[in-house]
């Protein structure tokens, strides 16, 4: 019994920093997003400023989409891995999607009385994906397998209610 307890005094710190390795860092604030033209409450009726709110919209959903599916490529399933890249790889696809989604939601949606239930579908969606990756965030800095997995097999349907929210803005 005493040398179980020597050992364990011994080489217990040495297997905890093993195992434990470095903290992720906390993300990093997120870059101004580029300025755009709020939509007029006459916008679908003036066809233009509706048009410019489609365009505002589409590169920051393309963005989402491009680093959601460059996640499924790196990260093929959804084993959580020992790897040292690993969680500050994911950490970082998890950071540069949150800032996306919130340069997404820092552009109003036209105020006309026809855009106001999709308004309020596109922001529920987006708190639901912003929501979800701060999940997954937590899950790899606190190395919760459990919770990782729940994050990689959501993250394409958290994903996809957002596209869907903002496909057809008119209903």
């Amino acid at each position: 019994m005493p040398r179980l307890l020597i050992a364990l005094l011994l080489f217990g710190p040495l297997a905890f920093a093993a195992c434990s390795g470095a903290a992720l860092p906390a993300a990093e604030p997120c870059a101004t997003p580029p300025a755009t033209a709020t939509p007029q409450p006459d916008a679908f009726a003036g066809g233009g400023r509706f048009r410019d709110y489609l365009l505002a919209i589409q590169p920051q959903l393309d963005q989402l989409q491009s680093l959601k599916n460059q996640f499924f490529l790196d990260h093929t399933s959804r084993t959580f891995s020992t790897d040292a890249g690993f969680r500050p790889g994911v950490a970082r696809f998890i950071d540069q999607s949150t800032c996306t989604a919130l340069n997404l939601e820092q552009i109003a949606p036209p105020t006309s009385p026809q855009f106001a239930k999709a308004a309020t579908d596109e922001q529920t969606a987006l708190d639901a994906y912003i929501a979800h990756l701060k999940a997954g965030r937590t899950a790899v800095a606190t190395r919760n397998v459990t919770e990782y997995r729940k994050f990689y097999d959501n993250l394409e349907a958290k994903f996809d209610a957002v596209q869907k929210a903002y496909q057809n803005p008119v209903r």
